[in-house]
């Protein structure tokens, strides 16, 4: 099966794509309806679970961990880089970390100076994370 890199079927589906059991089990009951791999997959797992994580700041952190890595690796790296931070970390508790106690937790030299970037842009005011969840891409990009 091939996918088309169409900019109106991409901006549809996001637009209407939700995560929801609900969602999930329509959406892939639709789909198997001409596609018999996915319709043997749903027979023979069922339908994968709502997944759903947190906004904010962490969870952006987060992301940049996990970028590049496998699910357990960057569940392991993130675990140390939250100890080191505490609960409920804030931008200024990350600012305070060392570059070295960072890449010893398991960061590389990248993904350093991505927290130092995303801690200096929210700890200025430029980006509010807690707004994202209400913002357009647009909005998020400019």
């Amino acid at each position: 099966m091939r996918f088309t890199h169409n900019k109106r079927i991409k901006d549809f589906i996001m637009a209407n794509f939700k995560l929801t059991n609900s969602d999930i089990q329509s959406n892939l009951l639709s789909l198997a309806e001409t596609d018999t791999h996915i319709a043997a997959a749903i027979e023979h797992v069922g339908f994968p679970a709502e997944r759903s994580n947190p906004q904010g700041f962490n969870n952006l952190l987060r992301v940049i961990v996990g970028q590049q890595l496998s699910v357990k690796a960057a569940a392991s790296i993130w675990g140390r880089v939250h100890d080191l931070a505490g609960p409920d970390a804030t931008p200024k508790d990350y600012a305070v970390l060392s570059d070295e106690s960072l890449r010893t937790a398991g960061l590389s030299r990248q993904k350093v100076a991505y927290f130092r970037s995303l801690c200096d842009t929210v700890k200025s005011g430029d980006l509010d994370t807690n707004a994202l969840p209400d913002m357009t891409d647009a909005d998020i990009i400019t």
